[in-house]
C-alpha cells in the first residue's frame, strides 16, 4: 500500500451533524496518533499570513509526524494550505524548508467539507481530489438513528468511552491483507472499462485518471476483505465505484 492508496477520505456533511468525530475516534486506537487541524482564519490574504511560509503550513501541525491528521474544514484554506497537503498524501513525507521528514506508517488523512456554504471557500484542484481515496457523503442520519443518537448523548458523550480497536500495526498488517485479495483479470478489465467510459462519455468533460482505477480496486480489495472473502466479486465494483470515482469526475456544464 503506497502513496494516496493507503488512506485518504473526503467526508462530505451537512452543517453541525459533527462529522469530525468520525476521524475523532482515532484517537482511542491503540498508541496511534491524532492531530486536529481547524481551517481557521485562512481567508487572509497570504501576505498577511504572518512568518509562516506556505511549505510550513502543514508541518506546524505535524511536529510530532502523526498517524492520523483530521483537516477541519478543507475548503475554507487558501490555496498554499491546500497544496501542502499534496506531497503528503503522495509522497508520505512533508518537507520544511527543503527538508523533507518521512511520515510514520500508518499515514491518514480525513478531511470534513461543508457542501452547502461556499462563500468565502476555496474549491480543491483536480489534481488534489484525485489524492483522496473514498468521498464518502454522511447525509442526514434516521430519524430512528437520530432517537438513538439522542439517547446515547443525553448525559455524556460516547466518543470519550470508546475502547481501543486497533494499534497502528495492526492497520499495516491489514492494509497488507488487503494487497493479498485476488482480483481476476475479468474484474479489472471491468474496473477499467468503467473507468474508461468517464473518459468518453458526452456529458464528462473530464474523466478519471489511472488513479481512480488503482483506487477502486484497492477498495473493492477491501470491502471483499470485510466481507469475509479473498477475492473480489463485480457487486464490490458496483457498491464502490460511485464514492471512489464521482470525486474525479468533472461533469460538463452543458
Amino acid at each position: 500500500c503506497g502513496g494516496a492508496m493507503c488512506g485518504t477520505i473526503a467526508w462530505l456533511k451537512e452543517p453541525n451533524d459533527k462529522a469530525t468525530n468520525k476521524p475523532k475516534t482515532d484517537k482511542n486506537n491503540g498508541n496511534a496518533s491524532l492531530r486536529e487541524r481547524p481551517i481557521i482564519g485562512d481567508r487572509r490574504p497570504p501576505s498577511k499570513l504572518g512568518d509562516i511560509q506556505p511549505d510550513r503550513w502543514l508541518a506546524e501541525y505535524t511536529t510530532e509526524l502523526v498517524n492520523v491528521l483530521n483537516v477541519l474544514g478543507l475548503l475554507v484554506a487558501l490555496e498554499p494550505s491546500q497544496a501542502a497537503l499534496l506531497e503528503p498524501m503522495e509522497e508520505r513525507q512533508v518537507s520544511v524548508e527543503g527538508e523533507a521528514k518521512p511520515l510514520p506508517d500508518p499515514f491518514i488523512v480525513a478531511a470534513t467539507q461543508n457542501p452547502i456554504e461556499y462563500e468565502g471557500t476555496f474549491p480543491l484542484p483536480e489534481a488534489q481530489l484525485d489524492r483522496f481515496l473514498l468521498r464518502i457523503h454522511l447525509g442526514y442520519p434516521s430519524q430512528t438513528d437520530e432517537v438513538l443518537i439522542m439517547d446515547a448523548q443525553q448525559n455524556r458523550h460516547p466518543i470519550e468511552e470508546l475502547p481501543a480497536v486497533i494499534t497502528p500495526d495492526g492497520v499495516i498488517e491489514m492494509q497488507k491483507a488487503v494487497g493479498r485479495i485476488y482480483v481476476d483479470p475479468l474484474i479489472k478489465q471491468y474496473i477499467v472499462a468503467l473507468v474508461n467510459a468517464t473518459r468518453e462519455h458526452e456529458s464528462v468533460y473530464l474523466g478519471a485518471s489511472p488513479r481512480g482505477s488503482l483506487a477502486l480496486m484497492r477498495t473493492t480489495q477491501a470491502h471483499a476483505m470485510l466481507d469475509g472473502r479473498d477475492f473480489v466479486q463485480p457487486d464490490d465494483v458496483k457498491l464502490l465505484a460511485y464514492p471512489t470515482l464521482g470525486h474525479r469526475v468533472i461533469v460538463s456544464p452543458s
